[in-house]
């Protein structure tokens, strides 16, 4: 199955374009014409070539710009117009094949559930418009990711082509990063938006970055050609990841040499225990008879450093202007749960909403927010915009994600299944850490690895019979 039935289509989409071209020629509109000549070339790519539209998204997709657009709604141009497309696509071979039945699975119910809660919450929410884009964006994103594959991804060699341009993507990215920054001098402040447009900041790059370095290592492991390039890759990726200065990349990497052994040693289900209840505590005591008001920083010295040491040295002094502008968010965002703890405020309705419930005393030069960001904690941002059962369900998918990779682990006897268990064990441990500090899985270059990273947990081409079962479960 590698493209949409044409014949029950082609018929529906000549008269459409017909209809579209005669418009244009009785309104006397000359742009009419290149207009359909384009829709006519993605529509006879979508339905021939599917498979490769797909790759291209793969490929586009780290090299997504950001755009803002009118009312406050931005648009990842060129890959969101290409997840549209295939979202599209999409939904035409579900109506044409029916649902695939790997589709049908503890996770799929789970990001059904999610969509509907979001749905629900937008129509309360005060910004509905920004909540519904942020819906429909979660739409187009899970489509293409995560249900088309089901589809078009059938063998190894179909699933290491598509990391293969996601990686091709990431490191031309990378290298224009690179460049701009050497051209700069390496200059340590100047490195945080020197990757525009390609990159909205250091940390977008780093993360984006960090989280391929599994891709590359799977592929160093199954390819039969030539792993030394996958080898060089890894290399390049560290070089870059390292003089991005992003402190959060070296906590994932220490977090997925952490999961790997997690893993290995079944501590799947210890380690999430210790995790939760870790979090709830420091969670309890800090509002408990306001405990947090002792992180206040003070405004005068909490300012941006200079060096990488010195920013380390900062974050534990409360002196770094980007770590206690997170506090002073996150603040906030404690007192919008308590006023609205159930339907919160909306999806992405944090910016707009949360400048009331900020205090004084946890302000820094920053808090302005020239930049429109968010919370910087993608938890605490789900607490505010979805209420708790926003959070409750994006914590159980991510637990079942983890207890699946460990469970398929060790049923698989096939050694490179094995070690595709382990790189989606790794990604969504890294995504999972860095969103603690940041809110990234609607950046298009993050979103796109985590649902991705839900099909190769359902995607069995190197299983056996006895494997299968486990998957279909």
């Amino acid at each position: 199955m590698s493209a949409i039935n044409p014949d029950k289509y082609l018929a529906t989409i000549a008269v459409g374009m017909l209809g579209l071209l005669t418009v244009g020629i009785l309104t006397d509109q000359p742009l009419v014409l290149p207009v359909c000549i384009v829709i006519g070339a993605v529509i006879y790519a979508v339905i021939y070539h599917l498979r490769w539209c797909l790759n291209a998204v793969m490929f586009m997709t780290p090299l997504s710009m950001e755009l803002e657009l009118s009312g406050g709604i931005g648009l990842d141009f060129p890959g969101e117009i290409g997840l549209i497309g295939l979202s599209i696509a999409t939904i035409t071979m579900m109506v044409t094949y029916g649902t695939p039945k790997k589709f049908i699975n503890r996770i799929s119910f789970c990001l059904l559930l999610q969509l509907l809660w979001v749905a629900v919450v937008s129509i309360l929410a005060e910004h509905q418009l920004i909540s519904f884009k942020y819906l429909f964006a979660k739409v187009w994103y899970i489509l293409p990711f995560y249900v088309l594959p089901f589809y078009l991804v059938r063998t190894d060699r179909q699933l290491h082509q598509l990391l293969d341009w996601f990686i091709v993507g990431v490191m031309i990215g990378g290298v224009y990063f690179f460049a701009r920054h050497l051209m700069n001098g390496f200059d340590f402040a100047g490195r945080v938006n020197i990757g525009q447009p390609l990159w909205r900041n250091h940390v977008n790059y780093a993360c984006t970055l960090v989280c391929s370095l599994p891709i590359v290592w799977y592929r160093e492991r199954t390819t039969t050609s030539s792993p030394w390039v996958y080898r060089l890759l890894a290399i390049c990726l560290l070089v870059f990841i390292h003089l991005a200065y992003a402190r959060v990349a070296y906590l994932c990497i220490g977090a997925a040499l952490l999961v790997y052994w997690v893993i290995r040693l079944r501590l799947v289900i210890p380690s999430l225990i210790g995790i939760i209840a870790s979090l709830l505590t420091l969670w309890s005591v800090a509002i408990k008879d306001l405990q947090y008001v002792a992180f206040a920083p003070e405004y005068e010295r909490a300012i941006t450093q200079n060096d990488f040491g010195s920013k380390l040295v900062a974050t534990f002094n409360k002196q770094d202007i980007s770590s206690m502008e997170r506090v002073h968010r996150w603040v906030a965002g404690m007192h919008m749960s308590a006023d609205r703890p159930i339907v919160g405020f909306g999806p992405a309705n944090f910016y707009s909403s949360y400048r009331p419930y900020t205090i004084h005393s946890f302000e820094t030069y920053v808090s302005d927010n020239p930049e429109r960001s968010g919370i910087h904690c993608y938890y605490l941002m789900i607490l505010v915009e979805q209420g708790w059962p926003g959070l409750l369900l994006f914590v159980i998918i991510g637990v079942i994600a983890l207890l699946r990779c460990q469970s398929l682990y060790h049923h698989a006897s096939d050694p490179s299944y094995r070690q595709l268990v382990l790189m989606v064990a790794m990604i969504l441990v890294m995504i999972l850490t860095l969103n603690l500090i940041n809110d990234m899985i609607e950046v298009i270059k993050i979103g796109s690895l985590y649902f991705f990273c839900f099909f190769l947990l359902y995607y069995q081409a190197a299983a056996s019979t006895q494997e299968e079962k486990l998957i279909c479960s």
